[in-house]
């Protein structure tokens, strides 16, 4: 492989650095574009996730509360010559403990580290940055 181009015109040279530098402005306008998603993105793993699933563990508990009521009722019902059914509202009460869990597992799953510890954009994306002179 040779390691010279043949350029047999200057104005090709000009387009092709034009063409270059436009390419390099919308590489850096959609890296940009990344690394400020990537900040929301972390912003709401650390401040808004966990209130939503307080919430969710909140309105969970109002439906296991709600389950067991219905399972309490039912048995009320019983007397010798009827005996009702609890397969349903066992059953309803059981996936409403394991919806429970599931948003208390949630909430304690690790949100991503605090910007002090890591570096928000990718590092590739610092070097390209670096790079360019627009280093955030």
């Amino acid at each position: 492989m040779s390691s010279q181009a043949e350029v047999h015109s200057i104005d090709a040279l000009k387009d092709f650095r034009t063409a270059l530098a436009l390419y390099s402005e919308d590489t850096l306008s959609a890296l940009g574009a990344v690394e400020a998603e990537v900040r929301r993105t972390g912003q709401w793993l650390q401040q808004e996730r966990p209130y939503y699933w307080q919430e969710h563990i909140k309105r969970r508990h109002e439906q296991v509360a709600s389950a067991k009521a219905k399972v309490f009722r039912r048995r009320l019902q019983k007397t010798p010559d009827y005996s009702p059914s609890l397969s349903e509202p066992m059953e309803i009460l059981r996936r409403a403990e394991a919806s429970l869990q599931d948003a208390e597992k949630r909430l304690l799953l690790p949100s991503m580290p605090s910007s002090s510890s890591r570096p928000i954009c990718p590092p590739r994306l610092a070097i390209v940055l670096k790079i360019h002179g627009t280093g955030r």
